[in-house]
């Protein structure tokens, strides 16, 4: 006869077998190893390398917002540096600005310093030339029986004055010439020794002769010329004609006359 066996209330056995684990803590790591995956087992250690890993990620971050901290705070010392010397920058560009404007007030103040100089020179080479003026240019360019028309002690002889205002009123003579004849510094009228004819001679003086003196002596000898139908002369004299005046002199059929 066959018997069956009495079936075991589930709760029961659990009870049972958790009384007999707490009683042996060895049967317990057996049945952890028997219920649970090899994977599973191995959590807990790889938990621990990962909260590891975590820790150094950590760490590192923490080193990297340190390093992050101090460049900026680098950072704010070369902004600090880069507005000091721009500030110095500007200083001194303002100083550079003064010295330029000192410097080109004293060029202005040197260059009408010259200008003075140069017309009180002007003013007594014109003086004292109507003195020298005739043997000098008589022997340069051989005159005879030379006289004075115009110079800055005596001005416009009345015949010279009195025949330009005539030639304006019969329009053979130019508003501009007349004036030109009246600003000449020395006018003279002479003989060519060569063929005794009258000639008249316009000079421009200066103390160093530039373009424009043998301009207005080239339209004096013109308008001269213009006004009593003869030949004139056009002269410049100075105590100094460069190189280049000398050949635009040449080039306007102008004479020159360095005084010494």
């Amino acid at each position: 006869m066959t018997t069956t066996p009495t079936p075991i209330d589930p709760e029961s056995l659990v009870a049972r077998m958790m009384e007999e684990l707490r009683a042996n803590p060895a049967a317990q790591q057996l049945l952890m190893q028997a219920l649970l995956t090899r994977e599973f087992l191995g959590m807990p250690l790889r938990l621990e390398r990962i909260e590891a890993q975590l820790d150094a990620m950590l760490g590192r971050m923490d080193r990297l917002e340190e390093g992050q901290r101090r460049l900026e705070g680098q950072v704010g010392r070369l902004e600090e540096g880069q507005r000091r010397l721009e500030g110095q920058v500007g200083r001194l560009e303002e100083q550079v600005g003064n010295l330029e404007e000192g410097q080109r007030s004293h060029n202005r103040r040197l260059g009408s310093l010259e200008d003075k100089v140069g017309a009180l020179i002007g003013d007594n080479l014109e003086l004292k030339l109507p003195g020298r003026i005739i043997p000098l240019l008589s022997q340069k360019i051989r005159l005879r029986r030379a006289e004075l028309m115009r110079s800055p002690i005596f001005g416009l002889k009345r015949e010279v004055s009195e025949a330009a205002e005539d030639a304006v009123d019969a329009g053979s003579l130019e508003d501009w010439q007349e004036t030109r004849i009246g600003l000449t510094d020395i006018i003279m009228r002479a003989q060519r020794q060569s063929d005794r004819a009258w000639v008249w001679i316009a000079v421009e003086a200066s103390s160093s002769v530039r373009q424009h003196d043998i301009e207005r002596a080239r339209l004096s000898a013109d308008s001269l010329s213009a006004l009593f139908g003869q030949d004139a002369i056009a002269v410049v004299a100075g105590y100094q004609i460069g190189d280049d005046e000398m050949r635009q002199a040449s080039e306007a059929g102008v004479e020159t006359l360095i005084i010494e």
